[in-house]
């Protein structure tokens, strides 16, 4: 499967009709995990992702390292995509999809980080339903961060808009936004608002604040939502989101 990282290119291969699918994800089940895994300097981060993903479909992570633990380490989960962030002579770090099913669409956008200069990367990945020819797009953001205003990361969003428009199926927009401030939080609410994203809660939330806003989102759109919960972890600065969803009957 070609990466994509031409946002014409992308929106063009997303407008693309499927055949009804025999293989894919349950539309009646689908389960997701959404975790900054920062770059899993901890020892232990992975051996905590394998428990915590041991039951999911999606896995959506930021701050991943593309390295053979990483590759290796989910023999439950055959396929994966990537989008590079930042990299160092030793390591690329950026956003990552464990999937149980292979991609159909993939593209990668990345954006530039206006006071460190370094890259943040975002993922739009399209996936296959089982028994339709619908298909859920799963759009994975890691938000620029070191800015005084909003502008950056309403930007880093309008990179994806046009896709938003463009797939009508099932969405799942997950990730480390880096909503620290009010003006950050109203830019990822506008955004939600134009795209008809609903911007999910938690009953138990244990997302990780600062100036006490939650950094870490899941929104939806043409997706029943069954159950949220989130997970204390000691192997990583932010903590863990999983959402259990369902494809309305409607798609």
């Amino acid at each position: 499967m070609p990466t994509i990282s031409d946002p014409a290119s992308c929106r063009a291969a997303l407008l693309q009709k499927q055949a009804v699918q025999s293989v894919g994800f349950n539309l009646q089940r689908i389960r997701v995990l959404s975790w900054n895994l920062q770059k899993a300097q901890n020892s232990e981060a992975l051996y905590q992702l394998g428990i915590l993903s041991s039951e999911m479909d999606l896995v959506s992570i930021q701050e991943a390292t593309l390295n053979e633990a990483m590759l290796g380490g989910f023999p439950n989960f055959p396929a994966w995509s990537f989008g590079p962030g930042y990299q160092t002579n030793r390591d690329v770090t950026g956003v990552m999809n464990l999937s149980r099913f292979p991609a159909l669409t993939h593209c990668v956008f990345a954006s530039t980080e206006p006071w460190l200069r370094t890259p943040k990367a975002t993922t739009v990945t399209r996936y296959p339903l089982q028994g339709s020819s619908a298909t859920v797009l799963l759009v994975n953001v890691h938000g620029v961060n070191f800015t005084f205003t909003a502008r950056a990361l309403a930007a880093q969003l309008e990179q994806f808009s046009a896709m938003l428009d463009s797939h009508d199926g099932p969405v799942v927009l997950s990730g480390d936004f880096n909503t620290w401030s009010d003006a950050r939080l109203e830019a990822l609410k506008s955004f939600a608002t134009r795209h008809q994203l609903t911007l999910l809660g938690f009953d138990v939330d244990h997302r990780k604040i600062v100036f006490g806003h939650e950094l870490d989102h899941v929104l939806v759109r043409g997706i029943e939502v069954l159950d949220t919960s989130s997970y204390e972890v000691d192997t990583s600065d932010h903590n863990a989101l999983r959402v259990e969803l369902r494809v309305t009957a409607a798609l």
